[in-house]
C-alpha cells in the first residue's frame, strides 16, 4: 500500500498538517488492533510493550516513505479563525468538568476504548451489549487523552477532532468562495457593508456550519460520531479542488473512504456519494491494477474487526444479516432500530418538513430545538440544483458550478441513503454541514449580485441559520445533552479533574468476584471497576441467547453463585427505578445482600450503587412512603435475626436542607407492644446494615416499621422526591414479607 501511495509520480497528495496528525494517530491505533488481533488469535499476550515498539517503528518508516510524496500545507490562519479554536476548547473544558453518564458511553464505548480483544461470549457475556461489537477504532483513539488527563478531561480529544473539522470546513469555504469574498468586500456599500462583512470571515462562516445541533451535543462527551467527519472532508476536498488533469492517487483515496467507513458503519451514507463522483470523474484513469489495490487498501481498516466478528460470533458484521449468518448469540432475524426514521411513505415524502418543524418525531432520543435553522439549507439546495438542470452550457464549465454540483450531489445522495438507512439525525452531521457550506455560498452569491432584495433575502436565512449555534451551545450548557449535565453539577467535580483514573479504590475492586449486570447494560464501568473479572450482562443471557448458549450461560451463573464468589450488580442513581431494578432481580431470582456507594471519582446523582446479589426473592419497602414503610416478619422459633439494609437511593444531593437533621426510626411490635425501636442518623452518601436479634415469648406475626423523622423526632409523613430504600437482606429463623 505504501508503495502503492508513493509511486505516483505526476501529483503529490496536498494534506494540512492537523489532518496529518490526526490521520497518522488513527493509522498507529489501527496497527495497534492488527497486531493485538494476531495475538487475540494465537493466545499471545496483548498490548505489549514490544507491540507498541513495532507500532511507533512502522509510523516512523510511513512518515519517511510519505515524506517526498506529500505537501504538508501550513497556511496562516487570521484572529476569527483562532477564536473559533478557542471556543470550541474551553466548550470541551467546560463540559469535560462533570463526568460523561451517559447511556451508550455506560454501555460499551469505554470497553471498546482499552486496547486488545476479549472473549465477549465464552469469559464475558455481552458486557457491552451487542453493541460492542462494531468497529472499534474510533474509540480506541479515546484511551490515550482518557489514560493520560483523567476521566474527565479525557474527552478533549473529542473537542480537537471537532477543531480539525472546523479547520477543514474553513479551508473549504475559503477556497470555494475566494472570488465572492472580492466582491463583497469591494462593491457591498452602505449598512450593507457590515453584513458582507461578516460573510466574508471564513472562521464564522465555519463555525455556524459546524456548530449544529448533534455537535453540540458531543462536547464534553466519549462519543464518536464525529471521528470520520475529518476523513469526509478529506475526500470532499479532493473532488472540490484537485485538478482533474493531473493522475490522482487512488489508494490514498481508498483508504480515506475505509477510514470514514470503519470510523462508524453509518458512513456508509457518504461513502457511497463521494466514491461514486470519484470513480466517475476519473473512471478512464483507473486501471485492474488500481482497482485491485485500491480495493484492499480500502477494506484493510475494517477487515480486522470483521475478522474479530467472525472468530467470536459468526458474524462478521454482527448482530446485523443474522438471518444470512445464523449466529447463535443473537435471534436470527435482520436486525434494524425502528425507533427512528420515516415510517409510511408520506414520512419518506415530508422528512424534510418534520426536520424543521416536526423535531421531535422519530429523529432523536434529544430533538433539535432549533431545528427550523435548516431552513436556508433546504432553501439553498433546492435552488442550486434547479441552477443546475438549468443553467447554460456554458456555465458548466465554471469551476464553481462543478463545485457546488459535487455539494449538492453529496448532500442529495447522502440524504436519501440516510432517510433509507437510519434517519436518526446524530447519523447526518455531515450531511447538515456539506448542507451549511451550500447555504453559504447561497447567500455569498445573493450579496455577489448586488440587489437589495438579495440583500434582505440573504440577511434574514443568515439571521435564522445563525441563531442555531447559539441555541445548540446555550441548551447545552444547561444539560440538554446525553449526560444531562446542568450548571448546578460543576461545584462539585472541579476538585476531581486530573484526579479521576479510579472508578473505585482498590478495596472496593479486589472484593468484586464477578459482575452480574441485570436492569441495563453498564458494562463499561463494570470493566473500569475490575477489568479482571467476567462481566455478564444477564437480560442478554434471557432474552437473545439461543436455547443452548443461553442454558450454558444460565449454569455459568449459577456455578459462580454455588462457588460463593462474590457477585455484584450496578444500580444508577440518575436514571435508574429501584423498584424497577429490584422486579428484575426477583424475575431472574437473584437478591440483594448488600448496598454501597462506589467510592471512586463519580459524585451526587451520576454516582452508582454497588449491589452485592445472592439467590432468593427480594422484599423490600420505602421509609416514611405512605402504604409502603412497614414489613411484616413470621417467625419460626422464638430467638430470630432479621437483616436489612437500607438508604437514600435516588434524588439525593439537598436531603439535608429539606429534612433538618434527619433520622430513621425503626420500630418492631407484635401489634399490642413495641419490642425493639432504634434510632439511625442519616447521611445523605450512606447506605446503612440494620441487625436486630430478637427473643420472642410467643410467635405472633411482627410488624417492622421505617419511619423518617427530624432532629426533633418530629415524623415525615412523606419524604417525596426522596426515596429511602429498605431491603431485606437476610434472616434465620423467621421470613419476611410485605
Amino acid at each position: 500500500m505504501l508503495r502503492r501511495l508513493s509511486e505516483n509520480k505526476s501529483e503529490k497528495m496536498k494534506i494540512s498538517i492537523i489532518f496529518a496528525i490526526y490521520l497518522l494517530y488513527a493509522i498507529a491505533i489501527l496497527l495497534s488492533d492488527w497486531i493485538d488481533l494476531f495475538c487475540f488469535i494465537l493466545k499471545w499476550p496483548q498490548a505489549s510493550v514490544i507491540s507498541r515498539v513495532i507500532v511507533l517503528i512502522a509510523c516512523g518508516s510511513i512518515t519517511y516513505i510519505m515524506r517526498q510524496r506529500v505537501i504538508i500545507i501550513r497556511e496562516r490562519k487570521d484572529i476569527v479563525y483562532w477564536l473559533g479554536v478557542f471556543s470550541i476548547l474551553a466548550l470541551g473544558i467546560i463540559k469535560g468538568g462533570v463526568p460523561d453518564t451517559s447511556t451508550d458511553v455506560m454501555n460499551y464505548h469505554l470497553i471498546a476504548q482499552n486496547p486488545g480483544f476479549m472473549h465477549n461470549f465464552s469469559y464475558n457475556i455481552a458486557p457491552g451489549d451487542f453493541q460492542l461489537f462494531g468497529f472499534a477504532l474510533p474509540d480506541r483513539m479515546f484511551y490515550l487523552p482518557r489514560i493520560l488527563l483523567g476521566y474527565r478531561m479525557g474527552t478533549i480529544f473529542g473537542s480537537i477532532v471537532l477543531i480539525i473539522i472546523y479547520t477543514q470546513v474553513y479551508e473549504i469555504i475559503k477556497n470555494l468562495l475566494d472570488e465572492d469574498f472580492v466582491i463583497c468586500r469591494e462593491k457591498v456599500s452602505g449598512a450593507w457593508k457590515n453584513i458582507a462583512w461578516i460573510i466574508t470571515q471564513e472562521g464564522i462562516l465555519a463555525f455556524l456550519v459546524v456548530m449544529t445541533h448533534d455537535v453540540a451535543l458531543q462536547f464534553g462527551t466519549y462519543m464518536v460520531d464525529l471521528f470520520g467527519i475529518p476523513f469526509a472532508l478529506e475526500l470532499l476536498k479532493i473532488l472540490l479542488f484537485q485538478d482533474t488533469e493531473k493522475k490522482p492517487n487512488h489508494a490514498y483515496v481508498a483508504f480515506l473512504c475505509g477510514m470514514l467507513f470503519c470510523m462508524k458503519m453509518t458512513n456508509v451514507v457518504y461513502v457511497v456519494p463521494l466514491l461514486c463522483i470519484y470513480l466517475y470523474r476519473y473512471r478512464k484513469q483507473i486501471t485492474i491494477k488500481d482497482f485491485v489495490i485500491s480495493f484492499f487498501t480500502a477494506i484493510l481498516p475494517v477487515c480486522v474487526y470483521l475478522i474479530y466478528n467472525m472468530i467470536e460470533t459468526g458474524n462478521p458484521v454482527f448482530p446485523y444479516y443474522n438471518k444470512l449468518f445464523q449466529s447463535e448469540y443473537f435471534p436470527i432475524e435482520n436486525f434494524k432500530d425502528t425507533r427512528w426514521g420515516p415510517e409510511t411513505i408520506k414520512d419518506y415524502l415530508l422528512w424534510p418538513i418534520y426536520l424543521m418543524f416536526r423535531p421531535g418525531y422519530r429523529q432523536s432520543e434529544i430533538p433539535n430545538k432549533w431545528a427550523i435553522g435548516s431552513i436556508g439549507i433546504w432553501i439553498a439546495v433546492i435552488w442550486k440544483v434547479v441552477t443546475i438542470f438549468t443553467c447554460k452550457n456554458n456555465v458548466k464549465k465554471n469551476k464553481q458550478y462543478k463545485q457546488m454540483t459535487v455539494l449538492c450531489l453529496v448532500f442529495v445522495i447522502s440524504y436519501v441513503l440516510w432517510i433509507v438507512t437510519t434517519g436518526h439525525i446524530r447519523y447526518f452531521i455531515l450531511g447538515y454541514m456539506v448542507g451549511g457550506i451550500i447555504f453559504i455560498q447561497f447567500v455569498s452569491t445573493c450579496f455577489t449580485r448586488l440587489k437589495y432584495h438579495c440583500y434582505i433575502v440573504a440577511t434574514i436565512l443568515l439571521g435564522i441559520f445563525a441563531i442555531g449555534p447559539v441555541a445548540n451551545i446555550s441548551a447545552d450548557l444547561m444539560g440538554y445533552e446525553w449526560s444531562w449535565r446542568t450548571l448546578d453539577k460543576y461545584k462539585g467535580n472541579v476538585t476531581k479533574v486530573f484526579s479521576d483514573y479510579q472508578f473505585a479504590n482498590v478495596e472496593q475492586s479486589e472484593k468484586i468476584d464477578a459482575f452480574l449486570m441485570n436492569d441495563g447494560s453498564k458494562g463499561s464501568f463494570a470493566y473500569q471497576i475490575n477489568k479482571n473479572v467476567p462481566i455478564i450482562f444477564n437480560g442478554y443471557v434471557h432474552n437473545r441467547l439461543a436455547n443452548e448458549q443461553q442454558e450454558i450461560a444460565l449454569k455459568k451463573i449459577d456455578t459462580m453463585f454455588d462457588e460463593g464468589l462474590n457477585i455484584y450488580d450496578m444500580f444508577y442513581v440518575a436514571e435508574g427505578d429501584f423498584e424497577t431494578h429490584i422486579e428484575k432481580l426477583n424475575e431472574y431470582g437473584l437478591k440483594l445482600m448488600n448496598l454501597e456507594w462506589l467510592n471512586g471519582h463519580l459524585i451526587d446523582s451520576n454516582n452508582l450503587v454497588l449491589m452485592k446479589l445472592g439467590k432468593g426473592q427480594n422484599t423490600y419497602c420505602y421509609a416514611s412512603a405512605l402504604n409502603q414503610e412497614e414489613l411484616y416478619i413470621e417467625p419460626q422459633t422464638s430467638r430470630i435475626e432479621v437483616e436489612f439494609c437500607g438508604g437514600l437511593i435516588n434524588n439525593f444531593g439537598w436531603f439535608q436542607q429539606a429534612i433538618d437533621n434527619a433520622q430513621l426510626q425503626v420500630i418492631i411490635s407484635d401489634g399490642s407492644a413495641v419490642i425493639k425501636q432504634d434510632t439511625i442518623k442519616i447521611e445523605e452518601e450512606e447506605f446503612y446494615k440494620l441487625k436486630y436479634a430478637l427473643d420472642l415469648k410467643e410467635k405472633h406475626t411482627l410488624k417492622i416499621e421505617f419511619k423518617i423523622t427530624d432532629g426533633n423526632g418530629v415524623e415525615q409523613e412523606s419524604i417525596e422526591p426522596y426515596h429511602f430504600a429498605i431491603v431485606s437482606t437476610n434472616t434465620e429463623n423467621c421470613s419476611v414479607h410485605s
